[in-house]
């Protein structure tokens, strides 16, 4: 445990964009994606992130699982039918048996004894939503006051 916060969480623990995520490489160094990696995106590595969850309950940091499995949620496009939950749309079963291997360590007890910190998805959402748009009407502005402009002569 005392190399974990030492050297491991030091090195690859990371914010991406205001969530918990996983550096594929130490900071300071980059790479590139591989076959096992999958994308990196802004140094963070896809497939390390969503196994951390199950790697950091292991280590008895719970808090940083749960925000990690949360995110995976946010991310995963989760699916609930027939007391079935699947992510990314069921397309990708190695992600599911990933997030399925992490829910089955000590993080299963923590999310079952406080199955919400507040209302976190839909503040991530309605966050992600306001910026998207926000892009979106700073990319199309002209358009959108030009046509505006004509439609109101």
């Amino acid at each position: 445990m005392d190399k974990y916060q030492k050297t491991y969480k030091p090195a690859f623990v990371t914010t991406t964009l205001g969530l918990p995520s996983l550096r594929e490489f130490p900071k300071g160094q980059n790479g590139q994606s591989d076959i096992d990696s999958g994308p990196i995106i802004l140094g963070v590595g896809f497939s390390g992130t969503i196994v951390s969850i199950g790697t950091f309950s292991v280590l008895s940091d719970l808090s940083l699982a749960d925000k990690q499995y949360k995110t995976i949620n946010a991310f995963g496009f989760s699916n609930k039918i027939d007391n079935q939950k699947k992510y990314i749309f069921g397309l990708l079963p190695i992600a599911d048996a990933f997030i399925a291997w992490g829910r089955a360590t000590k993080l299963n007890n923590i999310i079952a004894e406080n199955p919400s910190s507040g209302p976190w998805r839909i503040k991530f959402h309605s966050i992600s939503l306001i910026t998207i748009l926000a892009f979106w009407a700073l990319f199309y502005y002209k358009r959108i006051f030009t046509k505006l402009k004509i439609a109101t002569q």
